[in-house]
């Protein structure tokens, strides 16, 4: 199932750290709760930015069936290499595990 994070792409509202973490969250239990998916089945992909909250709801959920990870660390370093230089891996500090 694809989707928007709060802020980006189609969605509207205000991108921040909390409203990642609910909207994936909020997918997951979507696709649990309606779709009866097993959570065995489900696979988190995360892209860039996207890979924060994949990897904080991917700790919480032992019985997924895995997590991958696209460009993880240096697409988030290009997009934020302008404006802090070179502390760009900072804003991944601010998913928590």
């Amino acid at each position: 199932m694809g989707y928007d994070y709060t802020g980006y792409g189609c969605s509207t509202g205000v991108a921040t750290v909390g409203n990642t973490l609910a909207d994936i969250r909020s997918v997951y239990d979507h696709l649990i709760d309606e779709y009866k998916v097993d959570p065995k089945s489900v696979v988190l992909y995360g892209q860039s930015v996207g890979t924060g909250p994949s990897c904080y709801l991917g700790s919480k959920l032992p019985d997924l069936a895995g997590v991958i990870l696209h460009s993880p660390l240096m697409s988030g370093m290009r997009g934020t290499n302008d404006v802090v230089g070179r502390i760009s891996a900072l804003p991944f500090a601010f998913y928590p595990l």
